[in-house]
């Protein structure tokens, strides 16, 4: 007579929160963030444009979702960056992961149009008592 053994899942800790079995997935909270971009000056407006809807997209191809991009224009440095003394300024407000923001910070790094860049998480806003 042949003996049948029945398969049991695996432990929820083995799968590393893949959802399998009825397993509860793990989820990454979006956390709040806020990115200051500097763009090189000797490009026109059209380009500095152009350059913030490219790394938008990076962002939203992550899952993370732009909430705001307010541009401040070109202002003047208070000393030289890679031997410019002006450049674009842009602020985006972000809602993501660490991954979307790993992945922003690859790009811009890459880019020759990015003089520098800076992520800050912000504060979780407060929970209000219902």
């Amino acid at each position: 007579m042949r003996t049948l053994f029945r398969t049991f899942p695996p432990t929820c800790s083995a799968l590393r929160g893949r959802s399998r079995y009825g397993c509860p997935q793990e989820v990454t909270p979006l956390r709040l963030y806020e990115i200051m971009v500097i763009i090189v000056p000797s490009i026109d407006e059209g380009e500095v444009k152009a350059e913030l809807k490219r790394l938008n997209a990076v962002l939203e191809e992550r899952g993370a979702k732009v909430a705001k991009t307010d541009d401040w224009g070109k202002r003047r440095f208070a000393y030289e960056l890679n031997h410019e003394i002006e450049g674009y300024y842009a602020v985006i407000e972000v809602e993501g992961d660490s991954a979307a923001m790993d992945e922003y910070s690859r790009v811009a790094n890459l880019s020759d149009k990015v003089l520098r860049h800076k992520i800050v998480r912000l504060p979780q806003p407060a929970k209000s008592a219902s």
